[in-house]
């Protein structure tokens, strides 16, 4: 007969670390993203597969919209995180990343693991694209 623990543990979480080439977060409309992803607890986890985007979202008032700008997934061996994953993706000319009082854009690279059990588990990494500036207030008339 199986006996059944009075005190399961939690399933193990991945570990994961995006890290941007030269650590750099802030980026031009038309330059090349170059990102590298890591599961440092991988060979511990039963990953069936991967999904590694970089995506931009709109936050704030009315509806929130999520747009993926670039996708790749990732199944057997190469979801295994054996090695980092190396991205490289040309980000467009806009959405530019805005920081306004209504609504906000929010660019990130996004690492979508689906786990065994039929768990997910998703880390991002947020990044700006641009140099838009905060909005000013109107002065008065």
């Amino acid at each position: 007969m199986t006996q059944l623990s009075s005190n399961p543990t939690a399933p193990l979480e991945p570990d994961v670390v995006i890290r941007f080439a030269d650590s750099r977060r802030e980026l031009d409309a038309g330059e090349t993203l170059s990102a590298s992803v890591s599961v440092l607890n991988a060979d511990q986890l039963e990953c069936r597969s991967a999904e590694v985007s970089v995506v931009w979202r709109t936050v704030g008032k009315g509806d929130e919209d999520l747009e993926v700008h670039f996708f790749e997934r990732l199944l057997g061996d190469a979801a295994a995180f054996a090695e980092p994953y190396l991205i490289e993706a040309t980000l467009p000319d806009s959405p530019l990343s805005y920081d306004g009082v209504s609504v906000k854009i929010c660019w990130s690279v996004r690492l979508r693991l689906s786990l065994g059990g039929y768990r997910t588990h998703v880390t991002e990494a947020p990044f700006r694209l641009g140099a838009v500036g905060a909005p000013q207030a109107k002065a008065p008339a």
